[in-house]
Formats: structure tokens, sequence, C-alpha cells
């Protein structure tokens, strides 16, 4: 089963020459019993393939979707949008449930910085716990 793949993008996979060596498992088979048994899907496999551009047939060429933010920035985003409490941990749970994560971690650092060799006394405030 592990070189077998199922159609899920026939709109992609019908532009393929020689449908790119593919091997393909039976077309009655669904995409739920395929996975369990370890078939791989074309669109997967095409995505992996062409992660920067991906053509949809009649010369209509798009970008590759996904995070169009870094993380670093999103968590920033979240910080400054909601406000201090646990709503900032609840959405900060929620994206990872998005993301299907299996777990998450939060840190807490209580580490202090010294402040004596600043390059401005308004950055002493900077200083605190990470």
């Amino acid at each position: 089963a592990s070189k077998l793949v199922y159609d899920d993008a026939p709109w992609l996979s019908k532009d393929l020459g020689g449908k790119k060596e593919f091997t393909y498992a039976h077309s009655k088979l669904s995409a739920v019993v395929c996975e369990r048994i370890g078939v791989k899907s074309v669109r997967k496999i095409l995505l992996q393939s062409s992660a920067d551009m991906i053509s949809f047939g009649d010369s209509v060429v798009h970008e590759a979707f996904g995070q169009s933010e870094s993380l670093t920035r999103r968590l920033k985003n979240i910080v400054e949008m909601y406000p201090e409490g646990p709503q900032q941990l609840n959405e900060l749970i929620q994206n990872a449930d998005d993301a299907h994560a299996t777990v998450v971690k939060f840190i807490i650092s209580k580490k202090e910085y010294g402040k004596s060799s600043l390059l401005g006394q308004k950055m002493v405030d900077w200083q605190g716990g990470a």
C-alpha cells in the first residue's frame, strides 16, 4: 500500500504526462480507507513536489498557499490584538488546535537580566522576566 496513490485531485493529475509514474489504488476505494491503509494522496504528493507554484490547468498558475506571516509576527499580533489575560492563551490554544497540534507547551521564565550595561535608561523596563 505504501507504493500506491489515490487520485483525490483529478483536475490536477489529468495533465500529468504518463500520470507521473504513479501506481493508482482502485478508484472505488474512498479517501478515508486509503489514508487508513497507508495509500498516499496525489494532491499531497503534487503539493510537496511543487511547494512554490501549482498549475490548475488551462494556463492558470497560482502560488502555493500556506502561512503568510511568520510565526513570531503572528504571536506578536496575538499579543497586541487581545487584552492581557486568558484570552491570549485561549487564542494560542485555538490556533494550535486549528493546526491539528497534539501538544501545546507554555514555558514561563522568571530569569532576570542585568541593567548596568544598557544602551539607554529606557531599556530598563525590557530587562524583566522573559
